[in-house]
């Protein structure tokens, strides 16, 4: 990756960052965007339910660069199972600042997500990019992708627009997808035996 790419991806995520720590600042989440590394697996294996402790993060672990947390505050004073300074994943972005979203990018991100849900099966993941030379999000995308839940073309320049668009990925996308992660969350947690419907629905525009 060039330099002048990874400095654009930079200046979006801190856009970004800043705009939904904005919209959430008075929600029960954390948004954090300094490298922060994530476990990954080999296999399945669910993480942080309530009867197991979960596994210190180490070598096995991928950097993301948007990560919506629950702050964890009832396992903070009741769970001693679950450490202190731990919040639960729910929402992955990643941010990309290439000219046009690549064939390469979508493939090697979507095997990226699949491994965290192996560890974190409620987990949302998507990817946000800023290509003014495709307005939608192409064909390709759909051709490659296998685990992204969404996808997102900020699609502008300007600073102004880029705050509408950002309250528009919230509002269209974002919110529901962490109301998904909390009901699936709920369902690990819980050991849910009780379930009569799920269906997971596409929405497209």
């Amino acid at each position: 990756m060039g330099v002048l790419n990874l400095t654009k991806e930079n200046k979006i995520k801190d856009e970004i960052a800043e705009i939904l720590k904005n919209i959430l600042k008075d929600e029960s989440f954390k948004i954090d965007d300094s490298p922060k590394k994530l476990e990954v697996g080999t296999e399945k294996r669910v993480r942080y339910l309530i009867d197991e402790k979960p596994p210190k993060r180490g070598e096995n672990a991928f950097n993301v660069d948007i990560l919506i947390s629950l702050k964890n505050t009832e396992n903070k004073k009741n769970d001693d199972k679950i450490p202190k300074d731990d919040e639960i994943p729910f929402v992955v972005i990643e941010i990309k600042g290439s000219k046009k979203i690549t064939t390469d990018e979508i493939i090697t991100y979507s095997g990226k997500a699949e491994r965290h849900k192996r560890v974190y099966p409620w987990l949302r993941y998507g990817m946000i990019w800023n290509s003014t030379e495709e307005s939608n999000i192409p064909f390709r995308f759909f051709k490659n992708n296998e685990n992204f839940d969404f996808a997102y073309n900020i699609n502008t320049i300007s600073k102004n627009k880029m705050n509408d668009r950002i309250k528009k990925f919230y509002s269209e996308i974002l919110k529901d997808q962490i109301e998904i992660a909390i009901k699936l969350y709920e369902i690990f947690k819980k050991e849910s035996k009780d379930i009569e419907i799920y269906s997971s629905l596409i929405k497209i525009k």
